[in-house]
């Protein structure tokens, strides 16, 4: 799902694209180099923008699967014996989810050996949780990337533009 951030970024990624298309064709038309160049890095910083924001709304689609297999989770747990462990969204790192990841693994060779099946349905949800989560961690920190080159192409764009 797109979030306000997300369409406003969506939107300025847009305007960048365009803005750099406009300045590379006047370069052109009147044989600017420098200005031709700050209209292709201002594109470089529009399609960088997208990228994020197309990174974010992945990140944001696993981060609800996360939730929903913690919910399997939370209905195959005995209700005296819920856990009162962390919260979906205290866990915030590829870290936290690899050994939530471990967790569910033990617990399940655990259900399996056991025959506990309950218990084998929640180790199998507490395993796709840990992965939702770790690829949602993976999405975020690509997101955080192509921010980071979208704002490097806009301030090349801009002393281009200044210099011409």
């Amino acid at each position: 799902m797109l979030k306000v951030k997300d369409a406003k970024e969506l939107g300025v990624g847009l305007a960048d694209k365009t803005v750099g298309l406009v300045f590379e064709v006047a370069g052109t038309v009147v044989g600017n180099e420098r200005l031709k160049d700050a209209g292709r890095d201002r594109q470089d910083a529009g399609t960088e923008r997208l990228r994020a924001v197309e990174e974010d709304v992945k990140a944001t689609r696993r981060r609800a699967g996360a939730k929903i297999a913690e919910s399997r989770q939370k209905a195959n747990q005995p209700a005296g014996k819920r856990s009162s462990g962390r919260s979906f969204f205290e866990e915030d790192n590829a870290f936290e989810a690899t050994a939530e990841k471990a967790k569910g693994a033990a617990k399940k060779g655990f259900a399996t050996a056991t025959g506990n099946e309950q218990m084998k349905e929640e180790a199998e949800a507490q395993q796709d949780k840990a992965t939702e989560q770790v690829q949602a961690a993976k999405h975020e920190a690509r997101s955080e990337l192509h921010e980071r080159r979208a704002d490097q192409a806009r301030e090349s764009s801009e002393r281009e533009r200044r210099s011409s």
